[in-house]
């Protein structure tokens, strides 16, 4: 049996799916607006938030899907205990934070262009150039934390993918030199 992932990797890999999950309740975004600074989460953006007591933002469900895949992940890594010569999460590994990272982009897009048709319709037809001059939208700690943790998993599970590619290919070498001889 070829060895996959080490318990040290897959302890690894699920601190930092843990944190990736954390992340999805600190600041993604800032919608600031002269002296006001209005921070958003990822579960606030998926939920809604009440701004003040007469205003609530409207939140996406599909914003759920930063956090879902991770999820989903950590249960399978602690309800299924993975032995160290399982090939189940070898591709897993590598695709989830691909998927993650395109994720997060398109969700920070997309609460862009809400927070700009939110600008436009609050001022009517008098912002025509998007986001007003003194509205800033800018991105925080939480964002660029769930970014850096789903590079650290990339880079883990490409590793991972790499070293049990060569240790197959070692192996069918050896098997080979021996059927020649």
């Amino acid at each position: 049996m070829i060895k996959i992932f080490s318990s040290r990797t897959i302890n690894i890999t699920k601190v930092i799916l843990l944190f990736v999950i954390v992340t999805f309740f600190l600041p993604f975004v800032i919608v600031s607006c002269a002296e006001e600074e209005i921070s958003f989460n990822a579960f606030e953006m998926t939920f809604g938030k009440n701004i003040s007591e007469v205003t609530h933002q409207e939140g996406n469900i599909a914003v759920i899907f930063l956090a879902l895949p991770s999820v989903a992940l950590l249960i399978a890594l602690f309800v299924r205990k993975i032995k160290k010569d399982t090939n189940i999460f070898k591709n897993i590994l590598v695709i989830l934070p691909i998927f993650n990272i395109i994720a997060c982009i398109t969700v920070v897009i997309a609460a862009r262009i809400m927070f700009n048709n939110q600008i436009n319709s609050f001022l009517g037809g008098f912002n025509l150039g998007g986001l007003d001059e003194h509205v800033e939208f800018s991105l925080s700690y939480g964002f660029v934390l769930y970014l850096l943790l789903n590079i650290a998993l990339l880079v883990i599970g490409s590793v991972n993918h790499v070293i049990s590619n060569k240790t197959k290919l070692s192996l069918l070498e050896a098997a080979e030199s021996m059927n020649v001889t």
